[in-house]
């Protein structure tokens, strides 16, 4: 992670949302639709979507949205983790300027260590080994 991402919505489907997805952050606006809905132009979804889709809202959530091409709006993106917070399309930029100005105000390094250390410890396939031993202790 070379600067922290941050994505907001206004419309996302196809390329559009796979690229918010590869975001750390993103936020919609009270009338978003999002969605992937590539299958129904008989193609796959591209630039990580079926990748990083289930990796956000779990994979059955994916399976659905991928496989029927259903649009969703920012409610339902809300409610399944797709975003982080939906705002009035009005207030959706100045929040987002004033999270980006919260991040650049920490030191850059700290940032950065911070987002991979949770990054690491998410799964136990990368956590270190006192987080992912199941037998306590330091592994």
């Amino acid at each position: 992670m070379s600067k922290p991402k941050l994505a907001l919505y206004w419309a996302a489907s196809c390329g559009g949302c796979e690229i918010a997805l590869a975001c750390h952050w993103r936020y919609a606006s009270e009338n978003a639709k999002l969605g992937l809905p590539e299958v129904g132009l008989g193609i796959i979804p591209g630039y990580g979507g079926t990748q990083r889709l289930p990796r956000i809202v779990g994979l059955g959530r994916a399976l659905e949205l991928i496989t029927t091409a259903r649009m969703i709006d920012a409610a339902e993106a809300l409610r399944i983790g797709l975003v982080n917070a939906v705002f009035p399309q009005a207030e959706l930029l100045p929040h987002c300027e004033r999270v980006a100005a919260e991040v650049l105000s920490e030191d850059t390094c700290m940032t950065y260590d911070y987002y991979h250390q949770v990054k690491r410890g998410k799964t136990p396939e990368t956590a270190p080994s006192y987080i992912a031993s199941d037998k306590g202790g330091t592994g």
